[in-house]
Protein backbone atom coordinates (compact mmCIF):
# COMPACT_ATOMS: atom_id res chain seq x y z
CA UNK A 1 0.00 0.00 0.00
CA UNK A 2 2.85 2.39 0.78
CA UNK A 3 4.30 1.86 -2.68
CA UNK A 4 0.92 2.43 -4.29
CA UNK A 5 0.46 5.71 -2.38
CA UNK A 6 3.99 6.77 -3.31
CA UNK A 7 3.71 5.80 -6.98
CA UNK A 8 0.12 6.93 -7.59
CA UNK A 9 -0.54 9.89 -5.26
CA UNK A 10 -3.32 11.22 -7.50
CA UNK A 11 -5.13 7.94 -7.97
CA UNK A 12 -8.80 7.76 -7.16
CA UNK A 13 -7.90 4.76 -4.99
CA UNK A 14 -5.38 6.49 -2.71
CA UNK A 15 -7.98 6.95 0.05
CA UNK A 16 -8.67 3.23 -0.02
CA UNK A 17 -4.93 2.55 0.09
CA UNK A 18 -4.56 4.67 3.24
CA UNK A 19 -7.55 2.94 4.81
CA UNK A 20 -6.21 -0.53 4.11
CA UNK A 21 -2.74 0.44 5.25
CA UNK A 22 -4.29 1.44 8.56
CA UNK A 23 -6.14 -1.85 8.75
CA UNK A 24 -2.94 -3.81 8.01
CA UNK A 25 -1.04 -2.01 10.77
CA UNK A 26 -3.75 -3.04 13.23
CA UNK A 27 -3.58 -6.68 12.22
CA UNK A 28 0.19 -7.11 12.41
CA UNK A 29 2.54 -7.68 15.28
CA UNK A 30 3.35 -5.43 16.92
CA UNK A 31 0.20 -3.39 16.45
CA UNK A 32 1.06 0.14 15.37
CA UNK A 33 -1.82 2.28 16.59
CA UNK A 34 -0.06 5.55 15.80
CA UNK A 35 0.41 4.66 12.13
CA UNK A 36 -3.13 3.37 11.88
CA UNK A 37 -4.50 6.59 13.35
CA UNK A 38 -2.37 8.65 10.99
CA UNK A 39 -3.76 6.84 7.95
CA UNK A 40 -7.35 6.92 9.18
CA UNK A 41 -6.93 10.66 9.79
CA UNK A 42 -5.74 11.10 6.19
CA UNK A 43 -8.79 9.29 4.88
CA UNK A 44 -11.19 11.29 7.05
CA UNK A 45 -9.67 14.73 6.50
CA UNK A 46 -8.29 14.62 2.96
CA UNK A 47 -10.91 12.36 1.42
CA UNK A 48 -14.21 13.13 3.18
CA UNK A 49 -16.13 12.00 0.08
CA UNK A 50 -14.55 8.54 0.25
CA UNK A 51 -16.80 5.61 1.03
CA UNK A 52 -14.24 4.74 3.75
CA UNK A 53 -14.33 8.15 5.49
CA UNK A 54 -17.09 7.29 7.97
CA UNK A 55 -15.46 3.98 8.84
CA UNK A 56 -12.08 5.74 9.29
CA UNK A 57 -13.71 8.24 11.64
CA UNK A 58 -15.21 5.43 13.72
CA UNK A 59 -11.82 3.69 13.91
CA UNK A 60 -10.22 6.96 15.05
CA UNK A 61 -12.86 7.26 17.76
CA UNK A 62 -12.42 3.65 18.84
CA UNK A 63 -8.62 3.75 19.08
CA UNK A 64 -8.61 7.15 20.75
CA UNK A 65 -11.14 6.06 23.35
CA UNK A 66 -10.15 2.46 24.04
CA UNK A 67 -6.39 2.47 23.45
CA UNK A 68 -5.29 6.06 24.12
CA UNK A 69 -7.98 6.62 26.77
CA UNK A 70 -8.31 10.19 25.49
CA UNK A 71 -12.02 10.61 26.09
CA UNK A 72 -12.14 14.29 25.22
CA UNK A 73 -10.64 13.75 21.76
CA UNK A 74 -12.73 10.61 21.29
CA UNK A 75 -15.86 12.65 21.96
CA UNK A 76 -14.72 15.18 19.35
CA UNK A 77 -14.45 12.39 16.81
CA UNK A 78 -17.87 11.09 17.85
CA UNK A 79 -19.41 14.52 17.37
CA UNK A 80 -17.97 14.85 13.84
Amino acid sequence: MREFIKNYPNSEHVADAHFWLAEFTLSGEPINYAEAKENYEIVFTRFPESIKAAQALYKLYDITRNVDRNYRLANQYRAS
